[in-house]
C-alpha cells in the first residue's frame, strides 16, 4: 500500500474532477489517499455538489 497526496490549487472544474477520479482508483486498489485544497480550489466543492455532479 502506497501513501499518495494530491495537492489541489487552481479553480478549474476539470482539473479537480480528474483529482477526485484519480483519488477514488487509487483508494480502490487499496493505497491511501489525502487530497489538500488550496488557493481558488477551496470554492470547488460547492460548485459541484450545486451541479449535484456524481
Amino acid at each position: 500500500m502506497k501513501k499518495i497526496l494530491f495537492y489541489a490549487m487552481t479553480g478549474e472544474v476539470m482539473c479537480f474532477q480528474h483529482i477526485l477520479l484519480n483519488a477514488l482508483d487509487l483508494s480502490s486498489a487499496g493505497h491511501e489517499i489525502r487530497i489538500i485544497f488550496e488557493g481558488a480550489s477551496v470554492t470547488l466543492p460547492p460548485v459541484l455538489e450545486e451541479k449535484a455532479n456524481p
